[in-house]
């Protein structure tokens, strides 16, 4: 069980971790660096017609007359973030130029820097919820605020309004959302001095940038529509795990696998999730912070979440990546449905890796559930004027859960609309004979109805959404 006090938790300091107390976790002081050195100028020039060359499917041919570049002339984080940024685009545009014909091997002028500069963040080289947000916007009044009204996408694939405006209403979130931690590590704190008044406000400040953060992701149905993502723009942030285009992942030449071994001499397969929203670390942060574990998507019922986390003693194995699940017995239907990986937890794993190490910290440290449980039974047994205070954070804790619960509940709309729903359209278009259709193979047969990510999205999302109920407190 995660302590309500750690013995030697001290409180995280933002920095530390590369979070802006005011910005979260959005680049800023300097803000992405928007050209590599001229050394680099090879990678911009590509980057800079990438939509034109993908439209003609000249992509590939450019990239591979490319040289290897040297990323030791990176001189600073900034410029190697821009790195990891470019390459991705260029990488991912290679893969997908052609989605009737997925390139199935990365010539190693992309590859070997792509890898040593995400290595060197604690990236994978894969395309991340980082490369197309964090290290993608740029303010267009320095000046000015930093919400929707005043923020750019420096890159997009396809060039066009409805793929910016996907990526901004997610830095948009990352903007109304940052001064939920700076509240986590002050509710953290809180509760390691029993400061029940500080530990209310920090809470009322988390709930406040859920909602805020809700109401900008609704924002997405204004200028974002659902045929275009699906077909034009979501096919490019996919990656190359559970791919039916790439059965045995990406090959990497010049680069072995991540145990240091090589497929052939001249390199090596990778699998990897896409860039999925499921990557923001400030998502997994609140969840940290208000104790919500996710489990594998399968066989959820074999775990009793119901009574594991409805116990105040419950372990949280979902911290430890190792969720606590009866083994089925061999040959039954459960066996052949049992969990494979915790989907959520996965996504931690391409992360940044200062922001990744944040979370975990936030897991690790005092337990806001726990020790709101506490209070709710102390408010049920002794209501004295003290105990109302105690109801008070109590209450405020369940206020964080049902926003975040309707967070989720607008998220599993948008998916319904932009993947679901084009997912039936696509499968009837395909199954009818007298409507033949071209578009129906222009996105990956293993994104039909899947995330970028890999994730089969609605038992996910209901799921998640679920896992997120179960820690409301009882108060009756």
């Amino acid at each position: 069980m995660q302590s309500a006090v750690p013995s030697t938790w001290t409180p995280p300091r933002l920095e530390d971790y590369l979070i802006d107390a005011v910005y979260g976790f959005l680049p800023v002081n300097p803000p992405p660096l928007r050209r590599l050195p001229e050394y680099f100028e090879p990678w911009e020039l590509l980057l800079d017609d990438i939509s034109a060359l993908l439209l003609v499917g000249a992509l590939r041919t450019r990239i591979e007359k490319l040289p290897v570049m040297d990323t030791s002339k990176l001189s600073n984080l900034r410029e190697t973030q821009r790195a990891y940024l470019v390459l991705s685009y260029l990488a991912h545009g290679y893969v997908w130029q052609d989605k009737t014909n997925v390139a199935q091997i990365l010539p190693k002028n992309i590859a070997v820097p792509w890898n040593e500069v995400s290595t060197n963040l604690g990236h994978k080289p894969v395309l991340s919820y980082a490369a197309v947000e964090l290290y993608n916007y740029k303010l267009l009044d320095p000046e000015g605020p930093c919400d929707l009204s005043n923020m750019a996408t420096l890159h997009t694939f396809t060039g066009g309004t409805d793929e910016s405006w996907f990526f901004l209403v997610s830095l948009g979130m990352e903007a109304v959302g940052a001064h939920a931690l700076p509240a986590i590590v002050a509710a953290q704190s809180a509760i390691a001095r029993h400061d029940l008044p500080v530990l209310s406000q920090s809470l009322s400040t988390i709930a406040d940038a859920i909602k805020k953060m809700e109401d900008v992701l609704v924002r997405m149905y204004e200028k974002n529509d659902p045929h275009i993502f699906y077909y034009r723009i979501r096919p490019f942030v996919a990656g190359w795990e559970g791919s039916d285009d790439l059965p045995k992942g990406l090959f990497y030449e010049g680069i072995p696998d991540e145990n240091g071994s090589w497929s052939t001499a001249d390199g090596s397969y990778r699998k990897y999730a896409g860039g999925s929203a499921g990557q923001s670390a400030l998502i997994h942060s609140i969840d940290a912070a208000l104790g919500i574990e996710h489990f594998p998507t399968r066989n959820r019922a074999l775990m009793n979440i119901s009574s594991a986390t409805n116990s105040p003693s419950a372990s949280n194995p979902a911290l430890h990546g190792s969720p606590a699940v009866p083994k089925p017995a061999a040959g039954t239907a459960e066996a052949a449905d049992a969990p494979r990986k915790n989907v959520m937890l996965e996504m931690r794993n391409y992360m940044p890796g200062p922001h990744r190490a944040f979370v975990e910290a936030i897991a690790s440290g005092p337990s806001i559930k726990e020790f709101v449980r506490t209070l709710s039974d102390v408010v049920k047994c002794q209501p004295t004027e003290t105990s109302e205070q105690m109801r008070q954070v109590c209450a405020e804790f369940n206020v964080c859960v049902d926003a975040l619960k309707s967070f989720r509940d607008s998220h599993m709309k948008m998916v319904a609309l932009y993947i679901v729903s084009q997912s039936r359209k696509r499968t009837q278009t395909q199954t009818d004979a007298n409507s033949p259709d071209s578009r129906s193979r222009q996105i990956p047969n293993s994104l039909a109805a899947r995330g970028t990510g890999g994730t089969n999205l609605i038992p996910f999302l209901k799921q998640s959404r679920q896992e997120t109920v179960d820690v409301r407190v009882d108060l009756e």
